[in-house]
């Protein structure tokens, strides 16, 4: 088995400026496929590797935007929290929970890019065939 980088980032970039109270995942998002020694030379064309870059590419901006729309959403239960008059603490714990939990659910969204790719990469072998 052999490991093909298609797609890296080192930090989680979104548009901060919109969350005042929402904490943004502090890690990064990578998609690597563990691939098998015959579908190396597949994965390495120039058409297929462009092809799963761009799917891989397409697939971090739309786990960018769910991202977006979860944390606009908790920014605005944070907001209520605090028309409320719920203390500042509470809110910052529910925002590092909230933080934490994002973190944790990143791997999930890199291993269902990979399971995806590899199905691509799979059915592009079997075209060539």
């Amino acid at each position: 088995m052999a490991e093909l980088r298609v797609f890296s980032v080192d930090h989680i970039e979104l548009d901060a400026k919109n969350f005042s109270h929402a904490k943004l995942p502090n890690c990064g998002f990578g998609v690597v496929l563990t691939i098998d020694k015959h579908l190396i030379e597949a994965a390495k064309a120039e058409q297929t590797r462009a092809l799963l870059e761009n799917l891989a590419e397409q697939s971090y901006r739309k786990f960018l935007s769910q991202f977006t729309i979860r944390l606009q959403n908790f920014e605005t239960l944070f907001a209520g929290m605090i028309a409320k008059n719920a203390p500042a603490a509470a809110v910052s714990k529910q925002a590092d929970a909230l933080q934490k939990q994002l973190e944790q659910e990143v791997p999930e969204f890199e291993k269902a890019i990979e399971r995806e790719l590899l199905e691509v990469l799979k059915k592009q072998t079997q075209k060539k065939r």
